[in-house]
């Protein structure tokens, strides 16, 4: 017995192990070493493959006191065991608790870490600690416990019970539940100042502010009288920010019940007068701010816990008091505010977004202000010379973090995107813009905002373009796309009439002005209300009011034209592009043919210099013949005289001819033949016939030479010649009939039915009629007197069914007008007379003799399209013809009809206008063709003359041999062009990168120079656009038009003035086009050869199509380009990931520590508060990006993104 008294016992039980795993990170065989005060170390059974052992091991262990007099404590080592080995893999020393009783097994876990090669992975031991010789004594423990509790929940009552029945209800409580009851509100057991103190504050607070609100005027009077009054002194005492604070603090740190009894009380509406009463002050003081931020402090801390949040929801305006607060001179006060609107939207059971909306409009309306939103985008803004700091760029970051809330909380994708188009009006985009330019370190919180915004649009737009998914191969862009399908969708249905009423009321819409405009843009954005009617958004939902659509289709109104104006400015310089472009490539054209023509020059010129030499060789040899001939004559030898020879060796010419002599022989074979001789009778010899042309013609008649030619050979002969002049006026093919005919008899048309004139006037049916002369060989013809017997109709029925309807006018004494006679087609009639209508102040000679003159100044290019279109046909003129010979008066006639007479005697008018609508389309064909033509062109020389490419390709092949290395693919020599389209096909082990993204880090670090290789393809694109096919087609077709209208010239009547102008004219012009459809047909062809080379050049079938070949470059560099954007980016969003997971990790750190510290006091029996915090929850995740994450993730059907718990409100 005194041994152990020496001693201290203890009884360990080890029972189980959680969270075990071996060195390796995997599930391993684990058991335990212990020992106390240094003695023998004792050890656990081994748990095979177990991560959750169950040793279920005991045994008792004793030390010396004199030694140990401090009870050191356990020593555990876990080790894991193996086949042939054993490995310590953490190793923990336990202190024994100081709250161990004598006797009694008390439960306790020992925290291990175990180093395994993936990291540090947490692990605990359960254990049973039973003091056997030491420890206190449990009765008085216990008796101490039970009256400690007894008290706390007398107190506890006291705050709980609301009545007498609840006080009795509670006092009958067994002490187990009382126990239970003093454990959950120890918090609220705390000494501190009670409910009823603060809202006695807030109530003499509210009247002093009350009072000096009301009593301004008071005040006023008094100052003037030299007197303060009693109010005056009463406004001095009021509550301090300092007993704020405490208010702040109290609902931050007590528990449920003080506030419970805080907002029974009445402090919670208090709490929202005051602050509304804060907001309603004029002039701000600096005290009077950080009071209103107290307050909303106070909102706040009320808010964390879901009960404060049905109080606050349950006091009438209280959020419209916290939106007012909005727009004050104090930032900490607009962020706060900001939060506490932002919480509301994450709130379960209610609209949060739709009241929030709501409040903004409100908003709106208090504070005057034009646009919805507008003062939070100007709050974005940097202020002119003002330094930002990592402080202002945080504010900045809490008001965009606001306007994701409003844009990217709402479920429906309409809404969002509608909302978010205001804040493009309100030039958010352009502030971004410039936001963006700060970095990470900077602002994380803003560069976190801006990623939220940006990737939100992003989804957005790509949900956008899925709604029209069942609208395959639909091009958006195109109207007439659109119209045709949208008609090919409602006909079936029967929806066409509802269109068609549609499409008439828009026809009547104005276009000319801003109303018009404005009411356009109504339309439009009332029928995409109407469209997505079925997700409850619109005016009802007093999600976007109507006046609010009004504003926004004022703003777009104004858009409108600007865009009108911006599209035209883009078309004008494209087509002032294109102008440039094809002057460019024509003055290389002409560069190229100086160029020639210099060489040709050049070589000209050396040519007429070696003549010239010649030329002196031969004087200089015909001077030294002559010096000899005189010195022959000198010495007296005529004989010499026969022996001249021409210094070029040819022989001499035949002696003159002597009158009556026959005529010399023929010359020899190969040599010139000599002239013939002169003919009598004074006229000049005929030049010798050609070799191997054509007979000589005869003589002329009488045998005489120089008389006058023959007469050409009467009309109708069988001689080519010329036919003749039309007849005056150029009206028919011959000569006009003689007075009282009409021409040639021909076979009479056969009897008729005779059918009587009615009556009345009638209705008139709308035909074209046909004479007697057009409808032989018709089935008209076969229609006669005795065929008609049969037909016997009531003519008066008829007349009776028909008639005109008679109007009764009131008799006029002005003279009765007639209308004008119409004779073509009424349709043609109807067009031809609108287009007439174009040309105001033109009479139609101007516009007849424009056309036969080829005046190109009065027409556009589709007006000769049109008269093309509108050209009378020999029946038209037939019967206008025959209309005049009766009527003899050409006014009678209708506009249509007086303008097809006029255009129909310009002599070969259809000839004339088809050779003007070659000359309007000619240069557009032209530039097109050139354009096309020198990208083809200069596509394929940057291509072939490129020294980067064949280097890059290199790198390739090499890249590629490796990673097909032992394979039957590998040790390529080379490859076919299309690999390098494929590259990024070939992804990276974790499907994050493919091997473009790795050639252009290989490009980058060891080929440097070759990085900027697309720079040197810029026409390659264009060249892929071009069809070889369709440019020689194009060709063939512009060359066959050409000659089709040079042919037309060329038989033009030049007699006239009118025709020689216009002759005149279009010959240069096809002088001048002839040369350049020559050039544009050979550059044709040399592209054509060089592209078929430049094929052969990378091994490609020759039949491989431009558009196929160059694509595989366009698309390269495509991905290439894209390749370095997206490792620049994943660079720089490594670095943020990283700095990221850098703060939350040191973040978690410290709530662990926190977390463990709270745990070790609840191990040694101290008070632990485990308080709500709903709002710095949910602000967390909205500052961190995440909580839009989670509202993605959980879908968009329940329009929740809060994962509190449901708040009965």
């Amino acid at each position: 017995m005194a041994d152990k008294d020496k001693l201290y016992q203890i009884k360990l039980d080890i029972k189980k192990g959680k969270n075990i795993v071996g060195s390796d990170g995997s599930v391993c065989s684990p058991y335990l070493r212990f020992s106390w005060g240094g003695k023998k170390q004792q050890k656990t059974k081994v748990i095979t493959k177990s991560a959750e052992p169950e040793w279920n091991f005991s045994c008792q262990l004793e030390i010396k006191k004199e030694k140990n007099p401090q009870k050191p404590g356990l020593e555990f080592e876990l080790i894991e065991h193996k086949q042939f080995s054993e490995k310590e893999i953490s190793k923990t020393t336990y202190q024994l608790p100081e709250s161990l009783i004598l006797g009694e097994a008390c439960n306790y876990s020992v925290p291990m870490t175990i180093a395994t090669s993936k990291g540090e992975q947490k692990c605990e031991i359960l254990i049973s600690i039973t003091a056997i010789n030491f420890g206190k004594d449990k009765q008085d423990e216990e008796k101490k416990k039970h009256d400690e509790i007894q008290k706390k929940f007398a107190q506890l009552v006291e705050q709980l019970a609301t009545d007498s029945k609840a006080r009795e209800g509670m006092m009958k409580l067994p002490y187990e539940a009382r126990a239970q009851l003093v454990e959950q509100h120890r918090d609220k057991l705390a000494n501190e100042k009670h409910p009823d103190e603060y809202v006695v504050l807030l109530i003499k607070e509210i009247t002093r502010k009350n009072i000096q609100l009301a009593g301004g005027l008071q005040k006023s009077h008094s100052a003037s009288s030299g007197s303060l009054s009693p109010v005056t002194q009463r406004v001095d005492d009021g509550l301090s920010v300092a007993e704020l604070k405490n208010i702040s603090v109290a609902l931050r740190s007590r528990g449920l019940d003080w506030i419970h009894q805080f907002h029974k009380l009445g402090a919670t509406t208090r709490l929202v007068e005051l602050l509304s009463l804060y907001v309603q002050q004029k002039d701000h003081t600096e005290e009077s701010l950080q009071k209103q931020l107290e307050c909303l402090n106070c909102i706040k801390n009320l808010m964390n816990n879901n009960v404060g949040i049905g109080y606050i929801f349950g006091i009438k305006d209280s959020f419209k008091t916290i939106v007012l607060c909005l727009g004050s001179q104090y930032e900490k006060v607009n962020e706060l505010a900001i939060g506490l609107l932002n919480t509301i939207c994450f709130l379960p059971k209610i609209n949060g977004h739709k009241l929030l909306i709501e409040l903004l409009n409100y908003f709106k309306e208090e504070k005057k202000e034009s646009r919805r939103f507008i003062s939070i985008v100007e709050s974005l803004k940097s202020k002119p010379g003002v330094v930002e700091t990592k402080e202002t760029l945080k504010t900045k970051s809490i008001y965009l973090s606001f306007i994701n809330i409003i844009v990217n909380t709402p479920a429906e994708i309409d809404l969002r995107l509608a909302l978010r188009q205001e804040f493009y009006w309100l030039g958010i985009k352009e502030i971004l813009v410039k936001l963006s330019n700060y970095t990470y370190d900077e602002s994380p919180e803003l560069d976190t905002q801006i990623t939220v915004f940006e990737e939100e649009e992003s989804k957005d737009n790509k949900e956008m373009s899925e709604r029209f998914q069942e609208f395959k191969g639909l091009n958006l862009d195109n109207v007439d796309d659109v119209l045709k399908t949208l008609m090919d969708r409602i006909r079936p249905k029967g929806l066409v009439d509802c269109m068609r009423e549609i499409s008439k009321d828009l026809l009547l819409l104005p276009i000319d002005d801003d109303v018009g405009i404005r009411n356009w843009v109504l339309a439009s954005r009332i029928i995409k209300q109407i469209s997505l009617r079925e997700k409850n958004i619109g005016i009802d939902e007093d999600i976007l009011p109507l006046e609010n659509l009004l504003l926004m289709c004022e703003q777009e109104a104004k858009e409108v034209p600007l865009k009108s104006q911006i599209e035209s400015l883009k078309k004008d310089a494209q087509d002032l592009a294109k102008k440039i472009t094809t002057q460019e490539i024509e003055l290389k054209e002409k560069v190229e043919i100086i160029k020639k023509n210099e060489e040709l020059t050049n070589k000209q010129l050396e040519e007429q210099i070696n003549i010239a030499k010649k030329k002196d060789e031969e004087i200089t040899q015909l001077k030294a013949l002559v010096e000899q001939l005189k010195l022959t004559q000198g010495t007296g030898k005529p004989d010499s005289a026969a022996a001249v020879v021409t210094p070029t060796g040819a022989p001499p010419p035949p002696p003159p001819p002597i009158s009556g002599a026959p005529p010399p022989p023929p010359p020899i074979s190969g040599a010139p033949p000599p002239p013939p001789p002169p003919m009598t009778g004074g006229g000049p010899p005929p030049p010798p016939p050609p070799p191997g042309g054509p007979p000589p013609p005869p003589p002329p008649p009488g045998g005489k030479a120089g008389g006058p030619p023959p007469p050409p050979p009467p009309p109708g002969g069988k001689a080519g010649g010329p036919p003749p002049p039309p007849p005056p006026g150029g009206f028919g093919k011959g000569p006009p009939p003689p007075p009282g005919g009409f021409g040639m008899k021909k076979a009479a048309a056969p009897p008729r039915k005779e059918i009587p004139v009615p009556a009345l006037k009638m209705k008139g049916l709308q035909w074209v009629s046909l004479n007697d002369k057009k409808i032989q060989g018709t089935i008209f013809s076969k229609f006669t007197l005795d065929s008609s017997k049969d037909i016997n109709l009531d003519y008066k029925d008829i007349e009776g069914v028909f008639a005109a309807k008679v109007i009764e006018k009131k008799e006029s004494t002005a003279p009765k007008k007639t209308g004008p006679v119409s004779i073509i087609d009424p349709k043609t009639s109807q067009n031809l007379s609108i287009f007439l209508s174009q040309f105001k102040g033109k009479s139609y000679d101007e516009i007849c003799g424009a056309i036969a003159k080829g005046d190109e100044t009065m027409f556009q290019p589709n007006h000769i399209d049109a008269l093309i279109g509108f050209l009378p046909s020999e029946d038209d003129i037939n019967n206008i013809n025959e209309f005049l010979r009766e009527e003899k008066d050409i006014t009678k006639l209708g506009p249509p009809e007086q303008f097809s007479m006029k255009i129909h005697s310009v002599p070969q008018v259809k000839s004339r206008l088809q050779a003007m609508k070659f000359k309007y389309a000619y240069e557009s064909k032209k530039s097109d063709l050139k354009v096309d033509i020198d990208n083809f062109k200069q596509g394929t020389q940057e291509i072939k003359g490129s020294e980067k490419i064949p280097k890059l390709l290199e790198v390739i092949l090499i890249l590629g041999n490796f990673i097909n290395g032992g394979t039957a693919r590998g040790n390529a020599y080379g490859f076919k062009l299309n690999t390098i389209t494929k590259l990024a096909d070939t992804k990276s082990t974790d499907n994050k990168l493919s091997l473009v993204n790795y050639l252009t880090r290989v490009v980058i670090k060891d080929f440097p120079h070759l990085n900027n290789f697309a720079q040197d393809l810029g026409h390659v694109e264009a060249a892929g656009r071009v069809s070889l096919s369709q440019v020689q087609a194009e060709v063939a077709t512009l060359r066959k038009e050409f000659v089709q209208v040079q042919k037309s010239i060329e038989t033009l009547n030049s007699g006239e003035e009118a025709a020689d102008s216009f002759k005149v004219k279009f010959e240069e012009f096809c002088t001048q086009t002839s040369e350049d459809i020559d050039l544009i047909t050979s550059s044709s062809q040399q592209i054509e050869t060089d592209y078929k080379d430049l094929l052969a050049m990378f091994g490609e079938d020759s039949k491989t199509e431009p558009n196929e070949f160059f694509g595989m470059f366009t698309k390269f560099m495509d991905q290439y380009d894209k390749a370095t954007k997206e490792n620049e980016q994943l660079s720089i969003q490594a670095e943020k990931i990283a700095k990221r997971e850098a703060a939350k990790k040191l973040k978690e750190e410290e709530d662990a520590k926190k977390k463990q510290l709270a745990e070790e006091r609840k191990q040694k029996g101290e008070e632990v508060e485990v308080k709500e915090s709903v709002v710095d929850d949910l602000l967390d995740t909205i500052a961190s990006g995440d909580a839009f994450k989670n509202r993605r993730r959980r879908g968009r059907a329940t329009g929740q993104a809060s994962s509190v718990e449901p708040i009965d409100l």
